[in-house]
């Protein structure tokens, strides 16, 4: 007969122990986990708000103004009458003072026509009376009579 001591004897009962427990528990969780493969679960409708986009800044684009020179017109010489005689013209009323200009400081991204818009005013006009040929050449800080 095979002969083994007690301390022999309880290290081997020992391992056998504890590979039995493994064995069970390994068991209780394979069952356990197929028990949760078959439950079902209702599924969960999220409603997600549409997506906003994100503002965009474009360009701001000035059209570019052109003068136009008309030409003019020939005058027709015709004789003159001769001079009647007319009263006096009464004297001239004095003018009225002229009101006071509106000026403008350009702001920074502003445009010509920003400013024409602004004060209500054409574009030609705005840029005629500061004599802007290029509207694209005005910068923050320039002064602008507003017609």
């Amino acid at each position: 007969m095979l002969y083994l001591s007690h301390k022999r004897l309880l290290l081997i009962l020992l391992i056998l122990l504890i590979l039995l427990i493994l064995l069970i528990l390994t068991a209780v969780g394979m069952s356990g986990c197929a028990r949760q493969a078959q439950r079902t679960f209702p599924e969960a409708v999220v409603t997600l708000p549409p997506p906003t986009p994100a503002p965009v800044r474009l360009p701001r684009f000035t059209p570019h103004v052109t003068s136009i020179v008309p030409t003019p017109a020939p005058i027709a010489r015709t004789p003159m009458p001769a001079a009647s005689p007319l009263p006096p013209a009464p004297p001239a009323s004095p003018l009225p003072p002229s009101p006071t200009p509106r000026i403008h400081v350009v702001q920074p991204h502003e445009t010509l026509l920003d400013i024409a818009v602004h004060y209500q005013v054409s574009l030609e006009a705005l840029a005629r009376a500061n004599g802007v040929t290029d509207p694209t050449t005005i910068k923050p800080g320039d002064l602008l009579v507003i017609p």
